[in-house]
């Protein structure tokens, strides 16, 4: 069941006859992977794992303490140790296992990423086209969720992940880690928090990674779209970018009031320890998620520090803005202007506006001029993470991302260039 089955690698691609054949074989491929990637008898082994683990991980945890507080159990440490050893060994079986289809879970997945842009490689473009309608294999990329429908693998994860942290943070309050039982049952609990976060990273990395593809996929009709709308647009209907409200940081804003709710329900309104152990997990839940949004616009931010910082020091008093590039990771395809930047490896580089020129100061000293008068505007993307695309006269485009929009947007105004927005 954990067998992952062979799958062939897209190179060499002048094996395909023409550009048909080589989406055909796309086709069959990702839906092969892809049904792999998302096996229910798979997960199902996982999890089955995943309990083990825990399991074992709160007996230890749970015998330990024991020896040590629990004054009237007091077994030798000839028999603790065997104990000990039987319970670890027991559960170095469903560890190995659940090692062992991570690993398969990472092969699989480079494969995924490479079969569904092999048509933007290189010599997929020297491939002759062919007469066939080649076939949509669009459906599949939105097997893991979209944006504003995650994936019910994603969900009962990230619901997994939260109940096991609010039971721990509970039973800790309530009956303390000194006693062998309550601290088995945090063991256990934080282990399989741990093992429900990395689905949760797993399937969240998949699906924004599609989000992204399906993005890609359309840019061409999109942008002819977005094109049309940035030359009827008569007035600048872009003052700034208005911050959103996902879902997800809703329902989780509202988790202490789902705690407090719960706790009034189950317990007795005499009782004020069920309201304390409430309000704390609910709280520590919060504040988690805080630390967690925080932590990755810090990280964001400081990779985009360092081209700012580099070109705000070279440039005194130019008005500089840190954005990102880049929308093909892997093999980049030859091309000059804006679509060198645009059809490129993701990278970071820094927006300068000195009077009627925007430049582009990238990494390894790259630079592009871009004479305001040549540009056609700029239109903010509200659905693609706030992603703002400028657009030449010449009919280019280049989509830049940056954890500040209104940042972009100001530099961009501040030029003189037309921005509008669209919802996608």
């Amino acid at each position: 069941m954990t067998n992952t089955s062979p799958h062939p690698t897209p190179s060499p691609l002048p094996s395909f006859d023409n550009k048909g054949a080589l989406l055909r074989e796309r086709a069959e491929v990702l839906a092969k992977l892809i049904k792999a990637d998302l096996s229910r008898p798979r997960a199902l082994l996982s999890l089955l794992c995943g309990l083990l683990v825990a399991l074992a991980a709160g007996v230890v945890v749970g015998l330990l303490v024991g020896a040590v507080t629990d004054v009237a159990w007091s077994p030798s440490l000839s028999t603790l140790v065997l104990a000990v050893a039987i319970v670890i060994g027991g559960g170095a079986v469903p560890l190995l296992g659940l090692l062992r289809m991570r690993a398969q879970g990472r092969s699989r997945w480079a494969l995924i990423k490479q079969w569904a842009v092999v048509d933007r490689w290189p010599e997929a473009r020297l491939l002759p086209a062919s007469g066939d309608e080649p076939p949509d294999d669009a459906h599949l990329l939105e097997r893991y969720g979209t944006g504003l429908t995650p994936h019910l693998r994603w969900i009962t994860a990230a619901a997994t992940c939260l109940l096991s942290a609010i039971l721990a943070v509970a039973i800790a309050v309530v009956e303390g880690i000194t006693r062998s039982a309550p601290a088995g049952f945090c063991a256990g609990l934080a282990v399989l928090g741990a093992y429900a976060g990395s689905v949760v990273k797993k399937m969240g990395t998949r699906s924004a990674w599609f989000h992204d593809e399906r993005a890609i996929r359309r840019l061409p009709e999109e942008r002819q779209r977005r094109q049309r709308a940035l030359c009827e647009q008569s007035t600048d209907v872009v003052e700034s970018v208005p911050s959103r409200i996902l879902p997800l940081e809703l329902t989780w804003c509202a988790l202490p009031l789902a705690g407090v709710s719960t706790a009034y329900l189950t317990n007795d309104p005499d009782d004020a320890t069920g309201y304390v152990v409430a309000a704390i997990a609910s709280l520590a839940v919060l504040m988690l998620g805080v630390l967690l949004v925080l932590g990755a616009r810090t990280r964001e931010k400081r990779r985009l520090a360092v081209v700012f910082r580099r070109v705000s020091e070279r440039h005194p008093g130019l008005r500089v803005v840190a954005v990102r590039h880049g929308l093909q990771p892997e093999n980049p395809v030859a091309t000059e202007g804006l679509a060198s930047w645009d059809f490129s490896p993701a990278r970071v580089a820094a927006l300068a506006l000195d009077r009627d020129v925007l430049t582009l100061h990238g990494t390894n000293d790259a630079r592009l001029t871009l004479p305001v008068g040549e540009l056609l505007g700029a239109v903010v993307i509200q659905t693609l993470r706030h992603s703002v695309e400028l657009h030449h006269r010449n009919g280019q485009a280049l989509l830049l991302r940056s954890p500040d929009p209104r940042s972009v947007v100001e530099v961009l105004r501040a030029a003189g260039l037309k921005v509008v927005r669209v919802a996608a």
